[in-house]
Order: structure tokens, then sequence, then C-alpha cells
């Protein structure tokens, strides 16, 4: 007896456990929604409505409610195929369906009478329409992460990208080690803090910053929230911005990046120009790689359409002088006598 009762104090513990750590995440993941009906607009009851990632190939299937209608809840961003067939109708296929970072997309079709062995294909069709949800946001997509400079190689950089958000940080330190200047950011004139999250979980570090910042060829896109918040997110006055790191395909990818910036390829800094001081030593190596694929082991194990993998790997080296201009009291200030101060000039306001 107490043994059960120990077993399923622990189920309830993990339960409750598992609630608190899905309650503060917010979801990467989109939806697909929509209804199926005739060419009468009447609902069809009981049709097969199947999605296809088109990069692993992983299907999943649902059948329509009394109200024809479809719903897939948890699907990872990327591009997909709709099928849905139903006896007495042709088959109708959408393709290149692009999901990005927490899209909530509606995407209603109509059957045309038929075979079944007939089939409608539409190809480019006009897209979804985000109806499901409030919010609004920017999506940063793989290729703009790819093609934009980044001064450190970090993809947060481009948050700014998004229209109402201005950087208040440090322009000269945005490695991914700068965990404040990478969130020093303001939206829409708010002054709270943003809300930061990876793959859905909080990403944060000491006062706000962010906690972990991965390799740009790592991170597959991420969306800029800035007003309008559902129930999941909004705690915060500021940005929500939601990062969704690349997931394994059927093929094998991979790259390899190395950037130096030493001495003779770095300008003086401002406050040396100042002073008249040259150029201080530097050293700069920023390197890494990044590799997905399907887990495949020889004679044991063939993950493709269903198990996939991977690995990203960087490593900053820098180390240089930051000289900076101050000024400090004189000797006579530090003994409270601030007479010299007397004699400087004061401006005037001529109105």
């Amino acid at each position: 007896m107490k043994e059960k009762l120990s077993y399923r104090l622990c189920y309830i513990a993990l339960l409750l456990l598992s609630i608190s750590v899905t309650a503060g995440a917010q979801e990467f993941r989109g939806s697909l929604t929509g209804r199926i009906t005739d060419p009468t607009g009447s609902a069809l009851v009981g049709a097969t409505v199947s999605v296809r990632n088109a990069e692993t190939n992983i299907v999943a299937t649902v059948t329509t409610n009394d109200d024809g209608s479809y719903n897939f809840p948890l699907l990872p961003p990327g591009k997909y195929q709709l099928t849905v067939t139903q006896q007495g109708f042709k088959a109708s296929q959408r393709e290149s369906i692009e999901l990005r970072v927490a899209d909530k997309l509606t995407l209603d079709v109509q059957l045309e009478v038929g075979a079944a062995t007939e089939s409608v294909q539409i190809v480019g069709s006009s897209p979804a329409l985000e109806t499901g949800s409030v919010s609004t946001g920017t999506v940063i997509s793989s290729q703009e992460i790819g093609e934009l400079p980044l001064t450190e190689g970090t993809a947060y950089q481009l948050a700014t990208m998004a229209p109402g958000i201005f950087y208040l940080g440090n322009p000269l330190f945005t490695g991914p080690t700068s965990n404040g200047n990478l969130s020093a950011f303001r939206s829409n004139g708010a002054t709270g803090r943003n809300q930061i999250t990876l793959d859905g979980s909080p990403n944060y570090a000491f006062d706000g910053g962010v906690g972990f910042s991965p390799p740009s060829d790592a991170v597959q896109e991420f969306k800029v929230q800035t007003t309008l918040f559902d129930a999941q997110q909004g705690y915060s006055a500021g940005a929500t911005v939601n990062v969704a790191v690349k997931s394994g395909t059927n093929n094998l990818h991979g790259s390899l990046w190395y950037f130096n910036r030493d001495r003779s390829r770095s300008a003086n800094n401002f406050f040396s120009n100042k002073t008249g001081q040259e150029r201080p030593e530097r050293t700069y190596h920023r390197f890494g790689g990044v590799a997905h694929g399907p887990v495949y082991i020889p004679k044991l194990y063939n993950g493709r359409d269903r198990t996939f993998f991977l690995f990203s790997h960087e490593r900053l080296k820098d180390s240089v002088a930051e000289p900076q201009l101050f000024t400090v009291p004189t000797e006579k200030m530090r003994r409270g006598d601030f007479s010299d101060l007397l004699a400087l000039s004061t401006p005037t306001l001529i109105l």
C-alpha cells in the first residue's frame, strides 16, 4: 500500500512539474487548422487530412469533426504539404505551405466531386491566413540571418529590424557573451524588459540579458512580437523574441566558418585617435561549425523520416584593449577646492 502511495505521489509531482514548465514556456511551434467542405459549402465529416513536412517526410493525419474542421496544433517551422481525401471526392493537395515561428494559420479546402483516384494539386496557391492569433510581429528568416552582416555572428542583433524597436546598448559589444547588450532594445517606447525564449523555453541571464546565444548558422528563424500579446506571453512590457533552432532533415547539411579581426584589420578606437594613441594590439579569432541530418547507425538503425540530430559549436578568442577618455578631479578638487571652476566660461542662451 505504501509503495502504491509513493508511486502516486511521484506521478503527481511529475505532472505538476510538467504543467509548470509548460506554463512558463512560450510555444515556438505553429498550428494549421481549417474546414473541409463540398462544392455546396456543406461540411464534410470524417474526411482524412494529412500534413507532411517537406524536409523530414514526417506525416501527421487527422479526420474532420462534425463541423468539418481539422487541426494540427504543434508543427515545427518549415514547409508542408496538405492532402485531403474523402470517398466520392477528388483528392486535394496544397503544396509549399510555409509555417513560421508561432504561426497559427487557417486553410480551408473545398473538395470536387469525382473518383477518389483523381486528384487536384494546387502549387503556389494563395497564402493561408493567420486568424488564430491576435499577436503581431516580424519574422527574421534564415536567409536574412545568413546574408545580412553580423558584427559578432549573433542572430539576436537582427531583432532591431522589427518596426518600433530601437537599440540602447553598446554596438561595440554584440558577441555571444554580451548578454546585456543583446537584449538592450526597447519596443514602442516601453520601459519594461524583453521576453527572450529559445525553442519556447525562457532564455535569460542576469538582469534580463540573453542567457545563451546559439551560432547564427544553427538558428532557423525567430519572431519579434511587439504588441497584442496573448495569454502565453506578455508578462513584460517589452517585446518578445521567439527563437527557433534548426532541426535535422533527411539530408545531411553542415557549415564551417572562421573570422579573423586582428590589429591590421581593425580601425583605431575613437578615444585613441582623440588622444593621439596608436591602434592597440588585438587578437581575434572566431570559428565553429554546424552539422545536422538523420540519425544513421550502419546495420543497426536508419533514422530517415524518424530521428534527426543537430550539432553546433563556436569558439571566440578575443583579446583587445578598450581605451576610453575620462575626466577626473584635480588635486585641489580632491581637497575640496573647486575655485578653478569659476574661471571657466559659462555658456549663454540667446533668445
